[in-house]
């Protein structure tokens, strides 16, 4: 996967690239995403393409809600319940 020069460039725009070049589609789990801005589930690539399903966990009840298609949900990335397969693309971010 080839991605470009980022000198001086914003982080969130680092990982739109890298997101764009892998271009998840289908049911997505994002790991340690939240429900701010700068989080990856509000990557310009997911504005525009979002998921089928969208869930994001993180551990902090401060950073849970409702981004673009993803519910943002309390969830210990150590103790996930969710069934084998759920997913088609998991991220995992400060984790």
């Amino acid at each position: 996967m080839k991605v470009q020069n980022w000198p001086g460039t914003d982080i969130g725009d680092v990982y739109n690239d890298i997101i764009s070049k892998v271009a998840p589609t289908g049911d997505v789990l994002g790991v340690g995403d939240s429900a701010f801005t700068h989080a990856v589930c509000n990557m310009k690539y997911f504005r525009e393409n979002p998921p089928n399903k969208g869930i994001a966990i993180n551990i902090n009840p401060n950073d849970l809600g409702k981004m673009n298609n993803f519910d943002v949900i309390y969830c210990n990335a150590n103790d996930m319940t969710f069934e084998d397969d759920s997913f088609d693309f998991v991220y995992c971010n400060g984790v």
